[in-house]
């Protein structure tokens, strides 16, 4: 099993050692894991979740494990506008795994309150996809799309309500079109299984994704402290083998496919 997105102290918003969060993995009988730390950088505001260089090289620099491979990336918050800002970040070390996700729509973060206020929770859907496909237009150096339908997190989101293909298919079919004309793959997180009951996208939109020609699907947990890590990747993936033979983890960039089947 994998756990392809986790976070440690280098993102400002865990405090977990990554000794700790290897251990976890390691009781889960984790075979892979890679850690995606946050680098946000918000336009014209102080930046308060960005990591430097060294304080990753600090942390990570004598981590391993006998039981695992452990595998190191990033996960860089889009805007339309931070392309530059994307392409410097990346080029000063060369990571496994990166992904792209949107966690800040006008500076406001889509999990907190400011952004839903004044609207209806389908505006807030809405605005978060078009945000997508506004930074699909001008960022491609990437592995994966992260979350997609990341909202469905927020407190703000009453009841918890899901993403349904019904009503948001034709933004989710634009997005894949672009996601697979870029070669660009789609996540399954599984931090929405403990806020919704359904992974972030619900299963529904990676039949989408996979019918529509997409075969990069990876599967990462979203932990910020060990006792998330590997959460509901076991139930995850079987359901996956229901819609593709294969998941997918990176290696210095590079895509490697194992077969769902032969993971238990």
């Amino acid at each position: 099993m994998f756990d392809f997105h986790m976070h440690s102290q280098v993102s400002a918003d865990s405090k977990a050692r990554p000794e700790d969060m290897v251990a976890a993995a390691e009781a889960w009988g984790l075979r892979e894991i890679c850690f995606t730390d946050h680098l946000d950088c918000k336009v014209g505001r102080p930046e308060t979740n960005v990591f430097t260089q060294e304080a990753y090289e600090e942390a990570y620099r004598d981590l391993s494990s006998d039981k695992l491979r452990i595998r190191f990336g990033m996960e860089f918050g889009m805007q339309p506008d931070n392309r530059q800002r994307f392409l410097e970040e990346t080029g000063k070390r060369k990571y496994d795994f990166i992904i792209g996700s949107v966690h800040t729509i006008e500076n406001k973060g889509v999990y907190r309150e400011e952004y839903w206020r004044g609207k209806t929770r389908r505006e807030a859907y809405t605005r978060y996809l078009e945000e997508i496909l506004s930074c699909l237009e001008v960022h491609e150096d990437f592995h994966v799309l992260g979350h997609l339908t990341h909202p469905t997190k927020s407190p703000s989101n009453t009841g918890n309500v899901p993403y349904t293909l019904s009503e948001y298919g034709e933004l989710t079919e634009e997005i894949f079109r672009r996601l697979i004309h870029k070669g660009i793959g789609l996540e399954v997180n599984t931090s929405g299984i403990r806020s919704s009951g359904q992974p972030l996208p619900p299963l529904e939109f990676v039949r989408q994704y996979v019918e529509m020609g997409g075969e990069i699907i990876t599967v990462g947990s979203d932990a910020h402290k060990p006792a998330h890590v590997g959460n509901h990747i076991r139930e995850t993936l079987k359901a996956l083998g229901d819609l593709t033979p294969w998941i997918v983890v990176f290696e210095e960039g590079r895509p490697m496919y194992y077969k769902i089947d032969s993971l238990w």
